[in-house]
């Protein structure tokens, strides 16, 4: 027991006198242990950090009005914890209050509050339903990431910031509506929110809007697009997809390129299942030639984004730095004669992909082309006379290269985490 504390049957209750609640070493990790529920008392203004951190039989928490500030981590890895009342005189949660919390089924956010502080409900898995009160300006860096069970988001007029991978990996999510007042959206906000259907920024918003009813978050000033979903139509005055605008957006199956799109940032489309991909005929940038399913650099002949669908042309010279990573949907790939360079990571965690060879026309071969292809069990080399970046095999346990015997370029130390070589 503690000096300020007692513990009967599980329920921690502290003295009356207790003014201050100082987190590490209130409270000892056996005791933390065993408690179930706590009652604290009305004479408490705040709740230091990390105070009940770890207590992972915790259940139940009663909050008194007079607390106003919950500190950094105060409940993180409560595992137990299913139901919370944040009492109205509580005005900031801080950093970590309630991460790891992924029995947390019902949650309360009173109209006291202000600001989430960053990762405030990180992990909170179990979250089905969020309302944020009229109170709150900003939503902090990473604040409801990982929360995969919420479903249903409101966030209110009065909210001007969210920060960066705010809900990311909200898996649940289906619908998303962006008020008026929001300035700014810190990078990766929503990244991996697969189950986004619906996409609307409020007509009034001056920084960004979801032109045409496109299902997409759009930076009005410069025409960027930097968050998609699956029924995203890219208007035709988008001149750039951003980083990372459809990653982990598995449900994405087709997408149309515009005339008026000059840029696409490498990441845009990771972690998709793409089948179709057409690039407008008048775009003076890139084009998908022979109908091959993919985007092509036109001035230098060079893929940057490939799907299982995809048949390289023959005229493509270059397969780009991670040009199909993380193609799930990809078995095979035929890679013609034209082609003289493979770039860094362009097959990496592609999955599914059981089989490879390499033309003689290839010179080059980047760094970690195959990194994460588990299912990798033939490569092949054909060419001579070829430069090849460090190869990252991990996890290809059954995998066999098949290279010249005269080749001359290549030795085993370039090969990490080991595979069979053999010679023909």
């Amino acid at each position: 027991m503690g000096e300020n504390y007692i513990i009967d049957d599980g329920k921690c209750v502290f003295e009356d006198g207790i003014s201050l609640i100082r987190g590490y070493g209130e409270i000892s990790y056996e005791d933390k242990l065993v408690i179930t529920s706590l009652m604290i008392p009305d004479t408490v203004e705040y709740i230091g950090d990390s105070a009940f951190a770890d207590c992972i039989g915790l259940t139940e928490v009663e909050i008194p009005d007079s607390v106003t500030y919950i500190g950094d981590c105060t409940f993180k890895d409560c595992a137990g914890l299913t139901e919370l009342e944040i009492p109205d005189s509580v005005t900031e949660i801080g950093y970590g209050a309630f991460e790891g919390c992924a029995r947390l089924t019902e949650l309360v956010i009173p109209d006291s509050v202000t600001c989430i502080g960053e990762c405030a409900f990180k992990g909170c898995a179990g979250l089905t339903e969020l309302v944020i009160p009229d109170s709150v300006t900003e939503i902090g860096d990473y604040a409801f990431m990982d929360c995969e069970g919420l479903t249903e988001l409101v966030i209110p007029d009065s909210v001007t910031y969210i920060g960066e991978c705010a809900f990311m990996k909200c898996k649940g999510l289906t619908e998303l509506v962006i008020p008026d007042s929001v300035t700014e959206i810190g990078d990766y906000a929503f990244r991996n929110c697969e189950g986004l259907t619906s996409i609307k920024v409020s007509p009034n918003n001056t920084v960004y809007d979801s032109r045409e009813d496109c299902n997409a978050i759009i930076k009005t000033h410069c025409n960027a697009l930097v968050l998609g979903c699956k029924n995203t139509i890219i208007p035709d005055l988008v001149t750039e997809i951003g980083d990372c605008a459809f990653k982990g957006c598995s449900s994405l199956e087709s997408i149309t390129i515009p005339d008026s799109v000059t840029k696409i940032d490498m990441s845009a489309f990771d972690d998709t299942d793409l089948t179709s991909i057409e690039v407008s005929p008048n775009n003076p940038i890139y084009d998908s030639r022979d109908n091959c399913n993919a985007i092509i650099l036109t001035e230098s002949n060079k893929i940057i984004l490939g799907c299982k669908s995809t048949q390289i042309p023959s005229s493509v010279k270059e397969i780009g730095d991670e040009a199909f990573s993380h193609c799930r949907g990809i078995t095979r790939v035929e890679i013609p004669d034209s082609v003289t360079k493979i770039g860094d990571y362009a097959f990496a965690r592609c999955t599914g992909l059981t089989e490879l060879e390499i033309p003689r026309s290839v010179t080059k071969i980047g760094s970690s082309v195959f990194a994460g292809c588990a299912k990798l069990k033939t490569f092949k080399i054909l060419s001579n006379d070829v430069e090849i970046g460090l190869l990252d095999f991990a996890g290809c346990s059954n995998l066999t290269v098949w290279m010249p015997r005269n080749i001359d370029r290549i030795k085993r130390k370039d090969f990490v985490n080991g595979c069979r070589i053999d010679r023909y």
